[in-house]
């Protein structure tokens, strides 16, 4: 909550993250992921006309080619969340506290949780048939977007790495004492040899 301190919110450590910056991360997140999406069902439709047209409906060629451009599109949602969260932190000055760390942890299960089910569901629905011949290939994309989320994580460790070396308070060499040089010990010389003088012509004689 703004203008509050850091609270739990289920089971993760939630920051004083405004509304207005969490806003401006959603909308450029959810416009990016309609268009990362857009026409997948004439991608997919033209992937099996083309197989129907070589007699590979049925082939694991087939089924690999939707898997493929359904984990293409998928891709395109990874690179939207970096961009519209990971790059408000990576890509400027702004601090990155354990807080809201665990706050951009959240945020991925949050949004790539509904988008492996929708992975795993435009797969299933594109290569459904009776024989389940291809139940495999859609399950193991579902495997596949998770592997591939799991590199959002890996990059906001990285980032977590970066920001802590920055702020790192550096350690400053203690300076030795200067040694005082030949030339202005030297310099000296002229107003000692002035005071013996002196002191020799005030001496009394006996």
């Amino acid at each position: 909550m703004p203008g509050n301190p850091a609270f739990r919110l289920g089971g993760a450590h939630v920051t004083d993250i405004s509304k207005d910056f969490e806003a401006i991360c959603e909308k450029e997140f959810n416009l990016s992921r309609q268009e990362a999406f857009k026409d997948l069902d004439r991608d997919i439709s033209a992937i099996k006309s083309h197989m129907a047209s070589t007699g590979n409906l049925q082939s694991s060629s087939m089924a690999r080619a939707v898997v493929d451009a359904v984990l293409a599109r998928f891709d395109k949602v990874l690179i939207a969340f970096e961009s519209s969260y990971i790059g408000k932190w990576a890509n400027t000055d702004r601090n990155f506290p354990e807080s809201e760390y665990a706050w951009l942890k959240a945020k991925v299960t949050e949004k790539f949780d509904p988008e492996i089910l929708e992975v795993k569901t435009q797969c299933n629905s594109a290569l459904w048939e009776p024989r389940t011949t291809f139940v495999a290939f859609w399950q193991k994309a579902e495997v596949e977007a998770r592997t591939r989320r799991n590199t959002i994580f890996d990059k906001i460790e990285i980032l977590r790495l970066k920001k802590n070396q920055r702020v790192a308070p550096m350690a400053v060499p203690s300076r030795a004492p200067r040694a005082r040089s030949i030339s202005s010990v030297g310099s000296y010389a002229p107003h000692c040899r002035r005071d013996c003088q002196a002191s020799i012509r005030e001496r009394p004689l006996c």
